[in-house]
């Protein structure tokens, strides 16, 4: 049913057994005299062009489809004999540039959870943890001490997935900031470069004593590395 911005869709299974399908069809109705069927888009009227979340009033559980896949296929839904959902709380959503609706959609594959919008900031959380994870890899930090804009690229994304997060920062800053002690440790490398004036109370904090001769050098870099990155 939809009145105005409001809709609400029920479905019952009508007997014993377990059922599970798309539905795609309505109940048939009389309208002046005459027996009709609305398919789902007619009765919801579904906009194809965007997503929709909506929650189950029995499970409480929300969920996110698009409009297209409502209008084409239906609802698919399993349910125990004589069970029911009460779909309520339809919004209308269009997706950002990023496609994060999208992404969701795909995440979720259908299954319902307890709030989209915490679904969708988990999903933003995972995104900083991989940026993380490709960022501080063995073979991007050996990178990182001959190719600057390699660690430079990873910075930004990595501080980007963060804003999508809503936290606000500098993200100019800090990454300039970052290039700045990368070039001390580049300097500390090299025994005869000369730390400049306006680098020095970086170079207090990373001393040349961090990085080690031998095995353990490789080791002891991508510990100045890892610091520098968080």
């Amino acid at each position: 049913n939809c009145y105005d911005v409001e809709r609400t869709l029920v479905i019952y299974n009508n007997k014993y057994e377990s059922t599970c399908g798309w539905i795609s069809l309505s109940t048939t109705m009389n309208i002046d005299g005459h027996l009709v069927r609305h398919n789902l888009a007619q009765g919801l009227m579904i906009n194809e062009d965007c997503y929709y979340t909506f929650r189950d009033h029995i499970s409480n559980l929300e969920y996110i489809r698009h409009g297209k896949e409502l209008a084409q296929n239906g609802i698919y839904v399993e349910l125990d004999g004589f069970k029911y959902h009460v779909f309520l709380d339809f919004k209308e959503i269009h997706d950002d540039s990023k496609g994060t609706y999208a992404r969701l959609r795909d995440m979720l594959n259908g299954q319902g959870v307890l709030c989209i919008e915490k679904a969708c900031h988990e999903m933003h959380i995972r995104e900083i943890q991989k940026r993380f994870e490709e960022l501080t890899c063995p073979e991007v930090l050996r990178d990182i001490i001959v190719k600057p804009h390699v660690f430079r690229q990873g910075m930004s994304a990595l501080l980007g997935e963060i804003r999508e997060c809503g936290y606000a920062l500098d993200e100019k800053a800090i990454v300039e900031e970052g290039m700045m002690i990368l070039t001390v440790i580049q300097r500390l490398l090299d025994e005869k470069a000369q730390i400049p004036q306006g680098m020095m109370s970086i170079y207090r904090h990373v001393s040349s004593e961090s990085l080690c001769t031998g095995d353990g050098c490789n080791h002891s870099l991508r510990i100045l590395l890892l610091w520098l990155i968080l």
